[in-house]
C-alpha cells in the first residue's frame, strides 16, 4: 500500500512568484520588504486550503484544487503581457476588463473540468500526483533560491572591482579650477504622468499659466511644449539619469548618480511607488512611507489583482500616504548638511485620483462605473485636474521651502517623466504621451545653456557641464514611442509628437 504523502506543494508553489521575482529584482529590492507578502501568501493558502477541504472532504482534492486556482492567480500578468495589443476583427485587445474576463471564464472552465476529473480519480492515483507535485514545486523554489544567491554573489563582486571614483578620476570629470568650489544641492523631482500645457489646454480646456507663471516668478527656465523622450516611466527615467537614449549599456546603473557619488555627493531617494532603476542600493538613504513597498506593487502586476488595483483604488490610501509624505520629506532635505543629490518621484497625477484639488481624500470608485470594460484607470478626466491642482499647490509650497531653507542656491529640476495616457488615436496620441512639464531652476539664474527643445536626455548633460567643468556632448532631442508588449521596440515620432506652429 502506498504511504499517504505530505501535502505542501501549494505552499510552496505560494511562496514561489515572490522569491522568483526577488531573485530577478534583486538590485532594487532588499529581502525584508518580502517579508510581509511572504506571511500574507502563505496564511492565505493555508486559510483557502482549509476552506475548499472541509467543502470537498478531502485533503488531496483540496490540494489539487488550490494548486489550480494559484497557476491561474499568479500568471494573469504575464497573460496579459502576452495577448495585450492583439487585434480580433478590429477590436484591440487592451483593457485588463477584457482580457480578465476571459481569464476568469477560463479558470472556472479548468477548475469545473478538474472537479469532474477528480471525481474519478482514485486515492492512489492522487496520492502518485501529490509526490510529483511536491517534488516539482520544490525544485522550483530551490532553483529560483539558487538565482537570488548567485546574484547576490554577482553584485558583490561587481561591487568589488568597481573602480574608485571618489579621488584620481574625479579631475576627469571636474576641472582643477571648479574642485574646491561649493556643490549646490540638485533636486530632480518627477511628476508622474503630468500633461504638457498644450494637452491641458486642448483636452481640457485648461489653463495652467498660474502655476508656469510661479516657476518663471521663482526663477525657473520653462520649456515651452517640452518632450518626454520615451512614453512610459520605465524607459525615460533611465534615459534621463542615464544622460543617454535606450540601449543603456548597464541598466542596472544611473550614470549622473555615479557622477554625483564621485564628487562627494550624497544621494537620497524619496521613494515613489515604482522602482524603475536598480539604483536604491546605492542610496544614502531611501524615505518611504508604510508597508507598501515597490516589490509588493512588482507582484501584484503580476498577478489577478491587476485586473481591478486601479479599478477600485484598493491601494488608494497607500498611495495617498505615500505622496503626501514625498512632499513633506521633500520639504525637509534642505536640512540635511552636505552637497546632496535628492531624486523625488511623485505618483501624481497619475492615478489612482486620490486627492480632490484642495487635497480632500477622495471617494472610492463606483463599483459599477470601475467595472466599465470601456474605461481605463486614466479616463476619469475631472479627477485627473482635480489631482493635477493639488500637485500644483504641494509643487509650488516645497519649491518655496527649498529655495528659502538652502543656504546655497540649489539645483531644481521639475519634470513630468510622461504624459497622461488617455484614449487617443493617430498624432494625437504621440503628442499627448510626449508632452510635459520641464522647468529648471539654476543657482544665479545660469540658465543660458537651456534651450526650447531640451528634452530630459539632456538636462543632466547640461548640469554637468554647466556646473562641474565637464564637456558632455548635447544628443540630438529624440522622441521615441514603443508599446507596452514591445517596449524596447522604438518608432521615431519625433515630427509627429512636436506641436507644428506654422
Amino acid at each position: 500500500m502506498i504511504k499517504k504523502p505530505l501535502i505542501f506543494y501549494p505552499f510552496l508553489f505560494a511562496i514561489f512568484p515572490l522569491i522568483f521575482i526577488f531573485a530577478n529584482n534583486i538590485e532594487e529590492v532588499y529581502f525584508s520588504e518580502i517579508i510581509i507578502p511572504l506571511v500574507i501568501m502563505l496564511g492565505t493558502t493555508f486559510l483557502l486550503f482549509l476552506l475548499v477541504k472541509i467543502i470537498f472532504k478531502d485533503a488531496y482534492k483540496a490540494g489539487l484544487v488550490v494548486f489550480l486556482f494559484l497557476v491561474f492567480f499568479f500568471s494573469y500578468g504575464h497573460f496579459a503581457t502576452l495577448i495585450q495589443g492583439i487585434s480580433i476583427k478590429g477590436f484591440s485587445i487592451k483593457r485588463h476588463m477584457h482580457m480578465g474576463s476571459f481569464y476568469v471564464f477560463m479558470l472556472l472552465l479548468c477548475m469545473f473540468i478538474l472537479i469532474r476529473v477528480l471525481k474519478q480519480m482514485s486515492q492512489v492515483a492522487k496520492f502518485r500526483l501529490t509526490k510529483i507535485l511536491n517534488t516539482f514545486t520544490i525544485t522550483l523554489l530551490a532553483l529560483s533560491i539558487i538565482n537570488a544567491v548567485s546574484q547576490s554573489m554577482r553584485i558583490k563582486e561587481q561591487n568589488l572591482s568597481k573602480p574608485n571614483m571618489a579621488a584620481g578620476s574625479i579631475t576627469k570629470y571636474i576641472t582643477s579650477k571648479q574642485e574646491g568650489a561649493i556643490r549646490p544641492d540638485i533636486y530632480y523631482i518627477i511628476l508622474d504622468g503630468y500633461a504638457g500645457a498644450s494637452t491641458l489646454r486642448e483636452v481640457f480646456g485648461f489653463d495652467n499659466s498660474e502655476f508656469i507663471n510661479f516657476l518663471e516668478d521663482e526663477g525657473f527656465y520653462v520649456v515651452k511644449d517640452a518632450l518626454s523622450n520615451y512614453p512610459r516611466t520605465g524607459l525615460s527615467l533611465p534615459s534621463s539619469l542615464n544622460m543617454q537614449y535606450h540601449p543603456i549599456d548597464d541598466r542596472n546603473t544611473a550614470r549622473a548618480i555615479d557622477l554625483l557619488k564621485s564628487m562627494g555627493y550624497k544621494y537620497f531617494d524619496v521613494g515613489g511607488l515604482v522602482s524603475t532603476l536598480k539604483h536604491k542600493r546605492s542610496a544614502d538613504a531611501v524615505f518611504k512611507q508604510g508597508h507598501f513597498n515597490e516589490f509588493l506593487y512588482l507582484f501584484i502586476n503580476t498577478t489577478m489583482l491587476r485586473i481591478i488595483s486601479n479599478r477600485v483604488n484598493f491601494l488608494s490610501s497607500n498611495v495617498r500616504n505615500q505622496i503626501l509624505f514625498s512632499f513633506d520629506k521633500l520639504e525637509d532635505m534642505p536640512n540635511i548638511e552636505g552637497p546632496k543629490f535628492v531624486f523625488v518621484h511623485i505618483m501624481a497625477p497619475h492615478p489612482p485620483y486620490v486627492f480632490g484639488p484642495n487635497g480632500e481624500e477622495t471617494k472610492l470608485m463606483n463599483v459599477a462605473s470601475s467595472l466599465n470594460i470601456f474605461k481605463t484607470s486614466w479616463d476619469d478626466t475631472q479627477s485627473y485636474l482635480n489631482q493635477l491642482l493639488f500637485v500644483n499647490k504641494k509643487v509650488q509650497n516645497a519649491i518655496e521651502v527649498i529655495l528659502n531653507k538652502s543656504k546655497t542656491a540649489p539645483i531644481i529640476i521639475v519634470q513630468s517623466d510622461h504624459g497622461p495616457s488617455f484614449r487617443s488615436s493617430g498624432d494625437d496620441k504621440y503628442r499627448m504621451l510626449m508632452h510635459i512639464i520641464n522647468a529648471y531652476y539654476f543657482p544665479d539664474g545660469r540658465t543660458d545653456k537651456l534651450y526650447e527643445a531640451i528634452t530630459p536626455v539632456n538636462s543632466f548633460r547640461v548640469v554637468f557641464n554647466e556646473f562641474f567643468g565637464t564637456d558632455f556632448e548635447l544628443l540630438e532631442d529624440k522622441n521615441y514611442y514603443s508599446t507596452q508588449e514591445k517596449k524596447f521596440e522604438f518608432i521615431d515620432v519625433t515630427d509627429k509628437a512636436r506641436i507644428n506652429d506654422e
